[in-house]
């Protein structure tokens, strides 16, 4: 029920931002730079956020797990507690930076992640769903930046925003649902409390650095390839209707697929077939297929760091939406040119299943600590 809520809460968050931003677009004056300025917030500010959510449940003596009612599991109230409070902050200041500054929009946007994905990852692990839930959460954001993109063309117009319509769905609907998280906060019983262990060390070890830097460039390379590549046949609402519904689902598989079959399958499944779709991507079947297909990558690499650096989720969490901005950059200062999507697309595919692979062999795909864990013994490899 959790992961339910934040990955409605995901949808409606990126829904309120995209109207918010693309509207400012329209208006002009200086719409772009306030772009940039906003998806500097939303994704990089999720790094020290995610380092603060951190921080605030190791200081507190408790392990950054939680109890969400799954059967025979246990963990702190902290990180729960924590998580929740950091999303319910974020979509206040959604909903108020939607009318105010995309500078406060984007610290909305960026809070309400960190939160919400951390309250995920504690889900997620607590019920042993082995990244199950990740791709769920991750996945409906792109269906609500295409949506609220497509409102603030076809609904508000050039014009300022549509503040009654905005309200409704910015303010009645989040507020339902974090209703439904905040009881669920309050009335979760039989926590138990344990005590964190040292801190993982990020950077002394040289695989740890190939596993964090392989799932970086990952992301940098999805974000880039997913805005840059020119498929010729979205050029109508239908046709990226169903592109962002293949971006959604991948998603979604990406996590399933991961937990089923183990990570390292997940990965040259997906990217071995991509870079074939890739190659006839101007074309509308295997141009769908390929996008289906490269996302399944993101709850991927989200998962390896996550269950590999269990005291830093949000650091994890954060690390990996710097990326994303990264990827934007070359899109942004070239006015948004695109990029053959043959070539590209099939190159990069096959460069992230090298790095991801490399990831994975480092000790990413078999963390010691998890080895001796019931999914091991049960013979299901994460």
């Amino acid at each position: 029920m959790t992961t339910f809520c934040y990955s409605i809460l995901h949808f409606l968050v990126d829904g309120i931002c995209a109207a918010s931003m693309f509207s400012l677009l329209l208006n002009g004056n200086g719409g772009q730079w306030s772009l940039l300025i906003y998806n500097f917030c939303a994704f990089v500010l999720q790094m020290p956020f995610g380092v603060l959510l951190d921080s605030r449940n190791v200081n507190s003596g408790k392990i950054a797990e939680a109890s969400y009612g799954c059967p025979g599991t246990g963990g702190g109230a902290s990180g729960r507690n924590s998580a929740f409070l950091f999303a319910l902050a974020g979509v206040i200041l959604t909903v108020a930076g939607a009318f105010t500054s995309p500078i406060l929009l984007g610290i909305g946007n960026a809070l309400f992640h960190v939160g919400g994905g951390v309250g995920t990852i504690l889900e997620d692990r607590a019920c042993e769903s082995a990244g199950r839930r990740l791709g769920i959460f991750v996945a409906p954001g792109a269906m609500g930046l295409y949506l609220g993109r497509l409102a603030a063309k076809n609904s508000f117009g050039p014009a300022a925003l549509d503040g009654g319509m905005l309200w409704v769905i910015g303010s009645a609907v989040p507020a339902a649902i974090l209703l439904v998280l905040l009881r669920r906060v309050l009335t979760v019983s039989k926590i138990s409390e344990e005590h964190v262990s040292d801190a993982q060390n990020l950077s002394l070890r040289p695989c740890d650095i190939l596993i964090i830097t392989g799932c970086f460039l990952v992301v940098v390379i999805r974000s880039y390839v997913g805005l840059a590549v020119k498929m010729p046949w979205r050029t109508t609402a239908a046709a990226g209707l169903a592109a962002t519904a293949a971006v959604v689902l991948g998603k979604m598989a990406g996590g399933l697929t991961a937990a089923e079959l183990g990570r390292t399958r997940a990965v040259l499944l997906s990217l071995i077939a991509a870079a074939v779709c890739y190659a006839f991507c101007d074309r509308l079947i295997p141009g769908i297929s390929a996008l289906f297909l490269f996302n399944m990558t993101m709850p991927i690499t989200l998962q390896l760091l996550a269950d590999r650096y269990r005291n830093t989720p949000g650091t994890m969490f954060g690390l990996l939406t710097v990326g994303l901005f990264l990827g934007y950059l070359p899109v942004f200062f070239s006015a948004g040119t695109p990029v053959s999507g043959n070539h590209t697309g099939a190159v990069l595919s096959l460069v992230s299943l090298v790095v991801l692979l490399a990831a994975s062999m480092s000790g990413g795909d078999r963390p010691a600590e998890r080895e001796s864990g019931p999914r091991y013994k049960k013979g299901v490899r994460r």
